[in-house]
């Protein structure tokens, strides 16, 4: 059960024409990372409406820190938290916000302004989703860092369909390490899903360009991400890629094509960059692109494991544990 802390300070508003904007932070033992997050909000708080952090029962002071930071607190049990369904908990305590930021508690605001050329876009009403460049964070290594390079571009761009279809699986990505949703366009495809294994926004994304909605990417609005995973949680976090796209949800495939290909562009363009500058890199750089491809090959093949492997082989260990449950989700929306 999920207890709200009114003791809090009250919620911080940007007193401005522009449409309200909340901020939603999923989060976890979170004070190693609050040192830098929270400072870089404070700094950009006159772009917020309010701000939530959903605590997952913390043993450590994220919650205070949160707090003194002008967030409100909600805590749940670690057990209840879900992807998808926790994010979509705060949408619905955010009632009275017109935008909905999503972060996670290790991504970093690059500058003040991040925040507000995000929102930016919204003035366009066929705009329902935007999300931010991620830069690589402070100390990366090589492959971290050329990892964040690929995938977020110094240009911005906007997304439609069946416009972006050239793009595959790429037309409806959205990070919610750091995005931001119209909230009447994000509740009127459902909202954030219960029980998704993973990627619950680029779940949301397809629904919302098949609906006919646009989205920015907003190279101008950037925050330090990444992650240094080692060769098994690659393998584990694929796992349940693998499991989301090819078991889950295989509507996504279908409409824009399989993954594997953006996989192979990115290894060429990888390997490329390692030549000139660490080429020792080279078979750690084949092993991981091994072990991924393994383990999403695997995840496809979810059933096939009993339950206690499938949470071995899993990076979401709490959804694998309920996978005796589960129970097929239809196809959401029309690939038109």
């Amino acid at each position: 059960m999920a207890t709200r802390d009114r003791n809090v300070h009250p919620p911080s508003v940007a007193e401005t024409s522009g449409p309200r904007v909340g901020l939603i932070v999923p989060a976890l033992n979170a004070e190693r990372n609050f040192k830098t997050f929270l400072p870089a909000i404070i700094a950009a708080k006159p772009s917020f409406h309010r701000l939530l952090l959903i605590d997952s029962s913390s043993n450590d002071r994220t919650r205070e820190m949160a707090k003194d930071a002008g967030f409100e607190v909600v805590t749940i049990p670690r057990s209840e938290f879900d992807h998808g369904g926790t994010r979509q908990r705060g949408v619905e305590i955010l009632s009275d916000c017109d935008i909905i930021v999503c972060m996670t508690q290790d991504a970093v605001l690059a500058d003040a302004q991040a925040i507000a050329h995000l929102v930016a876009p919204f003035r366009d009403p066929e705009i329902g989703a935007t999300y931010g460049r991620q830069l690589p964070r402070i100390g990366a290594g090589l492959l971290e860092a050329y990892s964040r390079n690929f995938g977020y571009s110094d240009k911005s761009f906007v997304k439609s369909w069946p416009q972006s279809k050239y793009m595959g699986i790429m037309a409806g990505a959205v990070s919610n390490s750091f995005a931001a949703y119209r909230r009447k366009d994000l509740m009127a495809v459902g909202g954030f899903p219960s029980n998704l294994v993973c990627t619950e926004d680029v779940y949301v994304g397809f629904k919302l360009i098949l609906s006919q909605k646009k989205i920015a990417y907003v190279a101008e609005s950037a925050v330090y991400h990444s992650h240094d995973y080692g060769v098994m949680d690659e393998f584990h976090r694929y796992f349940d890629i693998g499991a989301f796209y090819c078991a889950f949800e295989p509507w996504i495939l279908k409409t824009a094509g399989t993954a594997e290909g953006r996989g192979l562009l990115f290894l060429k363009h990888q390997l490329k960059a390692l030549m000139f500058k660490e080429p020792w890199l080279f078979p750690k750089c084949i092993l991981s692109t091994i072990t991924k491809y393994l383990g999403y090959r695997l995840g496809a093949r979810w059933k096939l494991f009993p339950l206690r492997m499938r949470v071995w082989l899993g990076m979401n260990k709490a959804f694998w544990q309920r996978s005796e449950l589960m129970i097929d989700r239809p196809t959401p929306v029309s690939t038109h």
